[in-house]
């Protein structure tokens, strides 16, 4: 468990967090894709099929050497942020020497520029190097300016594109980003809002 000055703990998640994670990712979801997905695709999003989803990602993560699932909770304990991770899914980044993946990162829009982002990815990156998964990979849409520019400053090198089927429903494009070596994310600051 880390403790934030700004008032976040960043901590794995458990079965009793299930509903506030699903909960947070449908609204995440919905702020983060308002612009780039179909508004009847973001309206369909169900807490409960969200809730079942992560519930089983909860399971895998308790489970050593499976999945990771951090959360970022507030002094109150409301979960601000989340973030999935493990092995890596894509052939071509494993042979390329991205073994651990990113399979989620979300923080609420009134949680951003407090540091949560880099502090969810800075956990990932220990878990999968505690697992001795060397470099890690992820994938955003290519519409998502603002995450490309989060983990850009976070010292990921841009690895390709690739066109994915989202909710089943449509195609888009993807950038893959990286970190062969973790080290400078692990080190990096997060972004604070000034005062």
């Amino acid at each position: 468990m880390t403790r934030s000055a700004d008032g976040f703990t960043i901590r794995p998640a458990t079965p009793s967090d299930v509903l506030a994670i699903a909960e947070t990712d449908v609204a995440c979801w919905r702020e983060a894709y308002r612009d780039i997905l179909p508004p009847p695709m973001l309206a369909r999003l169900s807490v409960r099929r969200r809730a079942a989803q992560w519930s089983q990602v909860v399971a895998r993560s308790e489970k050593q050497g499976v999945d990771e699932l951090v959360i970022a909770t507030d002094r109150a304990g409301a979960v601000l942020g989340l973030g999935s991770c493990g092995r890596q899914r894509s052939r071509t980044f494993h042979e390329a020497g991205f073994q651990g993946e990113i399979y989620a990162l979300y923080v609420s829009g009134a949680a951003q520029r407090r540091g949560i982002g880099t502090a969810l990815m800075q956990a990932m990156a220990h878990a999968l190097e505690r697992r001795d998964l060397k470099g890690l990979g992820l994938w955003v849409l290519a519409e998502n300016r603002p995450a490309q520019r989060f983990y850009e400053t976070l010292g990921a090198e841009r690895l390709g594109g690739r066109k994915e089927l989202w909710q089943g429903l449509l195609v888009l494009p993807e950038i893959g980003y990286g970190w062969r070596d973790t080290a400078p994310l692990l080190k990096a600051k997060g972004e604070r809002r000034s005062a």
